[in-house]
């Protein structure tokens, strides 16, 4: 698998964070690696572009941002309608967004896809196959 240029992590959990870390690592994936705790978070992280830029170069904005739902101060899908601003932003547009949550309610999935620019649906607990599954179906010219 090669490495694509960053991904965001944005979930409340330190315990999918750490696994997620340990997964991203030992596949050797991507060259940075974000984390938000919520989703006022990841939208302060993106809104500083230039900053970020600077800072990041080509690993800024996260080429794949992986969503949970259910979070405190700002939800996953509060994160998706604030998030609309940016996606109409050209420098934003190749950033792949997909919900990565442990809900298995069909609602959750419906709302998940009213937005398109929401490409995935992973369901938790991230594992290194649904992490090779992901680079295949959406990075396949990189996996290998």
């Amino acid at each position: 698998m090669k490495k694509i240029f960053s991904i965001l992590l944005i979930d409340d959990s330190s315990d999918e964070r750490l696994l997620a870390k340990m997964i991203f690592k030992k596949l050797d994936c991507c060259q940075e690696l974000f984390f938000a705790a919520n989703g006022r978070e990841a939208i302060e992280f993106l809104a500083d572009y230039k900053e970020k830029k600077d800072e990041f170069g080509n690993a800024f904005p996260p080429i794949l941002i992986l969503l949970d739902i259910n979070m405190p101060i700002m939800n996953g899908f509060e994160f998706l309608d604030a998030y609309k601003e940016f996606h109409e932003d050209p420098r934003y547009k190749n950033s792949l967004i997909m919900m990565y949550s442990s809900s298995v309610n069909p609602e959750d999935h419906k709302k998940s896809f009213s937005f398109p620019f929401v490409t995935d649906y992973i369901e938790k607990p991230m594992t290194k196959e649904k992490l090779e599954n992901t680079w295949a179906k959406y990075f396949p010219e990189d996996f290998q």
